[in-house]
């Protein structure tokens, strides 16, 4: 359990589990989007997520937002100018039941690193708690598709860019 220097978010959740945090709650309290009840009755949110229930997107940097269109697009912060450091944004697509989510990128410019460790976009394609796969650089026209089935009508997506 545990990465580095604190409890995942997963784990969080594998304990409250473990020692039924929640059976003295209220029945009515359901956490939405991953969410969890934690040993104060709060709903306890997956990494872009906040609200009572889990069902509001975090914009603590005045970036990112709640997709639920048919279509529709998103954009870093600043664009079509280059962005700051120290983004972080959360634009969280969410399609109806059974539905699928096609994902495509006109362009896509960000700091080029092998491993994608400083500046990055993830895409959560298991879950709003799971971890996705990181794209940096610069990509032409890519499209990423997920299909989703009953357990999952969603896709998180997470901007980040570092301090340089």
């Amino acid at each position: 359990m545990g990465q580095r220097d604190h409890l995942t978010f997963i784990d969080l959740m594998t304990v409250n589990k473990m020692f039924l945090c929640a059976v003295k709650c209220p029945s009515s309290l359901t956490c939405a989007n991953g969410g969890f009840i934690g040993v104060g009755c709060n709903c306890i949110c997956p990494d872009g997520l906040t609200g009572d229930k889990c069902d509001r997107v975090d914009r603590t940097s005045d970036c990112g937002n709640l997709l639920t269109s048919s279509e529709g697009h998103f954009q870093s912060p600043n664009y079509p100018n280059n962005y700051g450091n120290n983004e972080t944004c959360y634009w969280f697509i969410k399609g109806g039941p059974l539905s699928k989510i096609e994902l495509s990128f006109d362009s896509l410019n960000i700091e080029k690193e092998e491993s994608c460790l400083y500046d990055w976009l993830e895409v959560r394609t298991n879950g709003t708690h799971l971890p996705g796969s990181r794209i940096c650089g610069h990509i032409g026209l890519t499209t990423i598709q997920a299909a989703y089935a009953v357990e999952s009508d969603s896709l998180m997506i997470k901007f980040k860019s570092d301090g340089d």
